[in-house]
């Protein structure tokens, strides 16, 4: 621990630093000026300040009121070397903070049991704080856990309210969708009996397919608005996480078309794209994790858009394969990857690199879904770009999982 001494006297400075050596595991440190002393303590915190009264200005009490203003250094124990034993004086020292008084001429063994008292109570000090540290730590942490629950819930309680909504809303487009539908088929039907070379020299065939593809664009949206927001519970079934990456895509897909191209397994992505194309099943809340893609690939297009790259050369890159026992999704993109000072925290409540998209929970919140669902998940800069790796087991229940088709 480090004994400061403050002395203008180079032979009470050698004595009282011959004192403080005896006492284990105490270093002297000594200044002949108060000033120099002062600027010391500004970036070093000793443990005991012993300090001459008539010291040249500042004196031994402007000293000590100093020292008490600078940062961390309030609580430091400190003694006042004096001759004079004038009770005023020791009030004046006593108010401004000084703990203890040792009296010239030196008596070695007093001299040492005060010191050794006030390193006690300095130890106790400082295990004190640090106590005090832990605690404020671990509410912090609570607090932040609380406030971290709190908006899921907020946020589940939003998704069930738009999910009656969705409920309500694709109730309303299918009653008249279907009747479009049932009324261009009959329109094809009449259309087969024109003639193929008629119906070609017109065009209209190439209007049939066009309003065709535009009724299967919003049937695929429905049915990814009543997926995603469905009202149903999030209990974990077996499901296919091929289909879940579909859904989350079609519902960012109008997003994604004006910043990116998009490729799953090394194929640009179609509104078209079947669900079932691929399969790698295992036990997960199907919205849940529709969810989490859906915070990774946002996450992504919000870098692209900042990026000054051609659309032709930007790309999210999604690849889903198995390996082992899990199943692995790795989100690629070319936005120039996670900045140094946030990939540590990247996944920590409140942290953001983009402060103006909002409060910094969303991957947090994809951390706590796979979290719950027996997974990892981990983000890395590779190239241009960064990677968020999803790791998710291969869970059975009631019933065997399959990747690619096959038995696990």
């Amino acid at each position: 621990m480090k004994v400061l001494i403050v002395d203008n006297d180079p032979h009470i400075i050698m004595v009282l630093e011959e004192y403080v050596k005896t006492i284990e595991d105490c270093l002297p440190v000594s200044f002949s000026s108060s000033s120099a002393a002062l600027a010391w303590c500004e970036d070093n915190e000793p443990d005991i300040v012993v300090v001459d009264y008539q010291m040249p200005s500042p004196n031994g009490m402007e000293f000590i009121k100093s020292l008490k203003l600078l940062k961390d250094r309030s609580e430091v124990p400190t003694v006042m070397i004096t001759g004079d034993e004038d009770r005023d004086v020791r009030y004046t020292a006593l108010e401004i903070g000084v703990n203890d008084f040792v009296l010239k001429p030196f008596d070695y063994t007093e001299f040492v049991s005060r010191i050794k008292n006030l390193l006690s109570l300095r130890r106790y000090q400082k295990q004190l704080s640090e106590a005090n540290r832990c605690l404020h730590e671990i509410v912090s942490k609570e607090i932040a856990m609380n406030l971290q629950k709190d908006r899921m819930l907020r946020q589940q309680s939003n998704l069930a309210a738009l999910g009656k909504l969705a409920a309500s809303i694709t109730h309303e487009i299918n009653t008249p969708l279907t009747y479009v539908k049932g009324n261009l088929e009959m329109l094809k039907s009449d259309l087969d009996l024109i003639g193929p070379d008629d119906a070609n020299q017109r065009g209209i065939n190439e209007m049939f397919e066009a309003i065709k593809d535009g009724i299967n664009r919003i049937e695929n949206i429905i049915g990814s608005m009543k997926q995603i927001t469905g009202f149903s519970n999030k209990k974990k079934v077996l499901s296919n996480v091929f289909s879940t990456l579909i859904y989350a895509l079609r519902i960012t897909n109008n997003r994604a078309r004006h910043i990116t191209k998009v490729y799953i397994n090394g194929e640009p992505f179609g509104m078209d794209m079947k669900t079932e194309r691929n399969v790698f099943e295992t036990v997960i809340s199907p919205q849940s994790m529709e969810q989490v893609w859906m915070i990774i690939i946002n996450n992504s297009l919000d870098e692209l858009q900042k990026v000054d790259i051609p659309f032709k050369d930007r790309y999210i890159k999604i690849d889903i394969f198995a390996d082992g026992r899990v199943i692995k999704v790795v989100f690629k993109d070319n936005a120039g990857g996670i900045r140094p000072d946030i990939m540590d925290g990247i996944f920590d409540l409140f942290m953001s690199g983009k402060p103006e998209y909002g409060m910094g929970i969303g991957l947090n919140i994809a951390k706590t879904i796979i979290e719950d669902h027996w997974g990892d998940i981990k983000a890395y800069n590779e190239g241009s770009g960064a990677v968020f790796e999803v790791v998710l087991p291969v869970v059975f229940l009631d019933g065997e999982a399959s990747v690619k088709g096959q038995p696990v």
